[in-house]
């Protein structure tokens, strides 16, 4: 679903969560949770919840905003992007 939805997505016509991000994201935590060894787990586990933490405080558009590696990532692909 990720590939199919990237062009548009990139476009701003379209967004994962339209397809399921959350099912992506389930799927990905399963795979983790089911193959992966205790210690990675744990790593990322730790790793979530710390972003979920820092999130709370922090705006994410914020820092994307302010970094112009972020910021050129997040407009590729977008009409207005390259004007």
């Amino acid at each position: 679903t990720a590939l199919v939805f990237f062009t548009r997505d990139l476009a701003g016509e379209a967004m994962l969560g339209d397809a399921g991000a959350n099912v992506l994201g389930g799927v990905l935590g399963l795979a983790v949770v089911t193959g992966a060894p205790a210690a990675v787990q744990i790593f990322y586990f730790l790793l979530l919840v710390g972003f979920h933490v820092v999130t709370e405080k922090i705006s994410l558009t914020e820092v994307i905003a302010k970094n112009s590696l972020l910021c050129f990532l997040d407009n590729l692909g977008r009409p207005q992007w390259g004007k």
